[in-house]
């Protein structure tokens, strides 16, 4: 007699999480080769997959494309929209699922696609990502990340997790100390250095992880470091005291770091490089705040206008409250 396993194409038997972690890794495989691609989904992809080759195709012959570098997923609780939007956010970045047979993320969605006109058309575009981009991606759930210092800012938490995938601070006034350093060939002189009299690594929560002590610190070692910036002591934390004053985040700085950063990275081959930052749960953080609505518009914006297609943002959300401007948002 037949089972009902025997009738699945799948293996009922794989555990698939109930609650997809965007910021988790280390269970992507599985939620690749689990997901389940409806028509629905489809079309959505083909859309998105669409204008994104689209504009990547234009900054490789040297065009300037239109400016809509942002995706806005909503849906219900339980709808997908985290699954969905972690599955975009990797496939674009396209990592590698298995060591052993090179098996990467495009690889293993291809077979979920149908055998429609729009199928085949997503599966060339999967192949133009694959052929002809190199992509970062971030992804984070934003109301686990609220900073301390300031827990209703967008831009100051997605700043720390750009910093935070770099391997600095998470904090932007120190994380610009570090990316000072690091341009003057410093960065590894501080750690030495750091470790050498306080007895703690840099890069560790006992090293950077409290302002108070490493502003002090700071102040005691920088001369040691960098005497041509701080001469001395007294000059170190003089210079740390103003920065910590008046170091600020702008929806227009934050756009210039990005696509600076960007600019910076040198694909081979003649491939173009861009940025994914995925957010989860937007709306929840926002809630009814105008104030921070119009911040994340304000940062699509300027990520649009500055960086015409170097830099995507896909946010997720119950509802579909961001958007007060379509022209830097596509809506799935």
């Amino acid at each position: 007699m037949t089972t009902v396993r025997e009738t699945i194409k799948r293996d009922i038997g794989i555990k698939v999480e109930g609650v997809v972690k965007v910021f988790d890794p280390s269970t992507l495989a599985t939620e690749i080769r689990e997901y389940v691609v409806t028509d629905k989904i489809e079309a959505e992809l083909k859309t998105i997959f669409d204008t994104f080759t689209q504009i990547s195709d234009t900054l490789r012959r040297g065009g300037s494309p239109r400016d809509v570098m942002g995706m806005w997923v909503s849906g219900f609780f339980g709808s997908g929209k985290s699954h969905f939007a972690k599955v975009l956010g990797y496939l674009l970045q396209n990592d590698v699922l298995d060591e052993g047979s090179g098996e990467h993320c495009i690889d293993a969605f291809l077979k979920h696609l149908s055998d429609t006109p729009r199928g085949k058309d997503l599966r060339l575009r999967l192949a133009e990502v694959k052929q002809t981009t190199q992509i970062k991606t971030i992804a984070f759930e934003i109301k686990s990340r609220q900073s301390l210092t300031n827990p209703n800012s967008v831009g100051e938490i997605l700043l720390g997790e750009f910093y935070r995938s770099l391997g600095l601070s998470d904090n932007y006034v120190v994380a610009r100390i570090e990316r000072r350093l690091q341009e003057k060939g410093l960065q590894d002189k501080l750690a030495e250095a750091y470790e050498s009299r306080y007895t703690t690594a840099w890069v560790s929560q006992e090293g950077r992880g409290d302002l108070a002590t490493v502003r002090r610190r700071l102040g005691e070692i920088l001369p040691d470091i960098d005497p041509h910036t701080y001469p001395d002591q007294r000059a170190a934390k003089e210079s740390l005291a103003d920065l910590f004053r008046h170091e600020t985040v702008t929806a227009e700085g934050i756009a210039d770091e990005l696509v600076a950063w960007v600019d910076e990275q040198k694909p081979s081959g003649g491939k173009v490089q861009h940025l994914i930052v995925v957010i989860d749960e937007m709306g929840t953080f926002i809630g009814d705040s105008n104030d921070k609505i119009g911040e994340l518009n304000a940062l699509a914006e300027m990520i649009g206008n500055k960086g015409k297609g170097k830099v995507w943002l896909i946010v997720t959300s119950r509802l579909l409250i961001g958007p007060t401007s379509s022209r830097p948002w596509l809506v799935a």
